[in-house]
């Protein structure tokens, strides 16, 4: 059972006025309790930005060089390797899925997460991937992106959905 912090299981509820106090207190009122058994979380993204390590695909062990994404200056050197580790977001997989997004991402060639593929092909300047993972126990991720060719200026919009599992 994923925990969810004390501040997201508030309710408000509406309370009448008591007698003999001001009206700026009338009106609704905080609960701490258990939210209700049907609570997903409202679909939202955590982007990937910063942190990015970029490397030769064939050469894993050179050094590598950290970069932000989206790129603010072009990367010409061709067969390149993005990775990111980022902690897996705890969510309740009765309820809520996770998916990977990836936008912007002209000459991707593999996403690989913690080492299993979960695409492969190669994408064009029109390309945007949805990515849907099993949720597992939250835990250290990394995902890694094979790119066939040199990246351009504004290259790569990377996030994780969260939204709410379809019955």
């Amino acid at each position: 059972m994923i925990r969810r912090p004390k501040w997201a299981n508030t309710e408000l509820k509406y309370s009448p006025r008591p007698t003999g106090l001001p009206d700026q207190w009338h009106g609704l009122s905080l609960s701490w309790g258990p939210p209700p058994a049907t609570c997903p979380m409202s679909e939202h993204r955590i982007h990937l930005r910063k942190a990015w390590e970029i490397g030769a695909w064939d050469a894993p062990n050179s050094p590598a060089t950290r970069i932000d994404l989206p790129l603010e200056t072009p990367q010409a050197a061709a067969h390149i390797c993005l990775r990111r580790a980022f902690q897996q977001p705890a969510i309740d997989p009765n309820l809520d899925c996770l998916a990977l997004l990836l936008e912007q991402i002209p000459g991707l060639k593999s996403v690989q997460l913690n080492g299993n593929p979960l695409w492969s092909g190669l994408a064009d300047d029109q390309t945007r991937l949805e990515l849907p993972w099993q949720a597992e126990e939250p835990r250290r991720c990394i995902l890694t992106l094979e790119v066939e060719q040199g990246l351009p200026q504004g290259w790569g919009k990377v996030a994780i959905l969260i939204r709410e599992r379809k019955v």
